[in-house]
C-alpha cells in the first residue's frame, strides 16, 4: 500500500488518539514519518487498526469506518493533496463520481499504486457504488461515502449495502441516497 495512506492513518491516530495514537501507531506499523510514494505491507495498516480500536476500546470495523470518514472530510494532508478534485466537484454525487478517475490518475503517477476501482451506476437521486478492491476494507468505503457528505454538506450522505465482498460477493455494492 502507498505511503500517503499510512502519513494520513499517522495524522488520524494522533489527531483522534493524541500522543497516545502516534505512539500506538509506531509501534504497530515501526514507522515514525511514511513516506508519500513509498510501499508499505499492507498488514501493517490492519496491525495500525486493530491497535487502535484496543486502545479505543472499538471494534476494529469502527475504526476503519471513522478513518475513512476522516480520510474525506478532514485529512489535512489530503484536503491539500486532492484540493483541485475536491474544488472542482459541484456536490457529493459529482465528487464521488470522479473517484475512479482519481484513482486512474494514482495508478500512473504512482507505480505499484493498486488503489481500489469504482463503477457507478447512476439513478437520479440514489447512486449505486460498485467497490472492488483485493484489500477488501469496505469498512472504509463506507466511512469515505460519509466523509463526502461532510465535506460537502456538513452531514453524512446516507448509503445502504447491497452486496458485500467480506460476505461472499464479488464487489461491494453501496447504494447511496442524496
Amino acid at each position: 500500500m502507498k505511503g500517503i495512506v499510512f502519513s494520513v492513518l499517522k495524522e488520524y491516530a494522533g489527531n483522534r488518539y493524541g500522543d497516545g495514537g502516534r505512539e500506538v501507531f509506531k509501534k504497530a506499523t515501526g514507522l515514525t514519518s511514511p513516506l508519500a510514494t513509498f510501499d508499505y505491507p499492507d498488514e501493517k495498516v490492519m496491525m495500525a487498526i486493530r491497535a487502535l480500536a484496543e486502545l479505543s476500546r472499538k471494534k476494529p470495523e469502527e475504526v476503519l469506518t471513522d478513518f475513512g470518514r476522516y480520510f474525506v472530510a478532514e485529512s489535512p494532508l489530503i484536503q491539500k493533496t486532492y484540493a483541485v478534485y475536491f474544488n472542482s466537484a459541484r456536490d457529493p454525487k459529482n465528487f464521488l463520481l470522479k473517484v475512479d478517475d482519481i484513482h486512474v490518475m494514482i495508478t500512473k503517477t504512482l507505480p505499484g499504486a493498486t488503489p481500489p476501482r469504482f463503477e457507478y451506476e447512476d439513478r437520479g437521486d440514489e447512486l449505486v457504488v460498485i467497490y472492488r478492491s483485493s484489500r477488501k476494507l469496505c469498512q472504509v468505503l463506507k466511512g469515505v461515502l460519509e466523509g463526502i457528505g461532510m465535506r460537502y454538506n456538513g452531514r453524512p450522505l446516507s448509503w445502504r449495502e447491497e452486496a458485500c465482498m467480506l460476505h461472499g460477493a464479488k464487489a461491494c455494492r453501496v447504494i447511496v441516497r442524496f
